[in-house]
């Protein structure tokens, strides 16, 4: 009996660092996921600026992926840019609503070719006035320590199917 509650409190204790190491992961990108609710919340892309592609620097991690690895990108990887990524926002349903928070679920590593650090935040979004969260991805490269970048938000548009702009 001695050592089955030693092993669950053992269970207890690993769980609360998990949780704790979880919390300090998802502040760090915290800032990233705010800024783009407040982007969609204002209606303006250019707030993304600092988290996102700039053509010529998409051009560079382009070139540099292919000069590491050949024939490691596919032809979506090669040309989307911060041009396709804005048109798309805009086109959103969730760049006209209004949204209380957007709230970090789970972060995973994607797994590629390259050896850029590439994550995918499962996040959901609160919206205002409505009882309803909707989920939304948020695919991030990790650049360095302190500079992350938004390569994409894949946004569901059928949970937004009643929806009037």
């Amino acid at each position: 009996m001695v050592r089955n509650l030693q092993n669950y409190i053992l269970i207890i204790v690993f769980s609360i660092c998990v949780q704790i190491c979880l919390a300090e992961v998802r502040e760090d990108y915290q800032s990233i996921v705010n800024q783009h609710q407040f982007s969609c919340n204002n209606c303006v892309f250019s707030l993304l600026d600092d988290f996102t592609f700039l053509s010529q620097k998409h051009g560079d991690l382009i070139f540099k992926i292919e000069k590491q690895c050949s024939d490691c990108l596919i032809e979506f990887d090669e040309t989307l840019n911060v041009n396709i990524f804005k048109r798309e926002f805009v086109k959103s349903h969730l760049y006209n609503l209004k949204t209380d928070s957007i709230v970090i679920n789970k972060i995973t590593d994607l797994n590629t070719c390259s050896n850029l650090d590439i994550k995918k935040l499962i996040c959901f979004v609160s919206l205002k006035n409505q009882n309803k969260s909707v989920p939304i991805n948020l695919i991030i490269i990790n650049l360095s320590r302190n500079e992350r970048k938004i390569l994409l938000d894949i946004i569901n548009e059928n949970y937004f199917s009643n929806e009037k702009l």
